[in-house]
């Protein structure tokens, strides 16, 4: 995942929403494309915050869930192995002792 990358899941999107609904005269609705409809991502995050959900969204699409769920449990598998090999390390320096 690209660094400064993230997303929120949200339990009510219409609180989201109201939360962070904003009526300026610079954000006006368009006929079509992002600022067109309902919701659009001002009325999402915040105008004045980075799309830091876009690169999550990204990232799940080019490489779909279930991969990136495999290369998580391979890094989970992976660092059992570490924490393994360093307390076998760490038992046979004390037995030398």
């Amino acid at each position: 995942m690209p660094y400064d990358a993230g997303f929120v899941l949200v339990r009510d999107p219409e609180v989201h929403r109201r939360a962070f609904k904003a009526d300026a005269a610079y954000l006006s609705r368009a006929p079509r494309g992002l600022a067109a409809g309902e919701t659009w991502p001002a009325t999402l995050a915040g105008s004045s915050r980075g799309f830091r959900a876009l690169k999550t969204w990204f990232t799940i699409e080019t490489f779909g869930a279930e991969l990136l769920g495999a290369c998580i449990e391979q890094t989970c598998r992976m660092a059992r192995r570490l924490e393994g090999l360093i307390e076998t390390s760490r038992i046979s320096r004390c037995a030398r002792r």
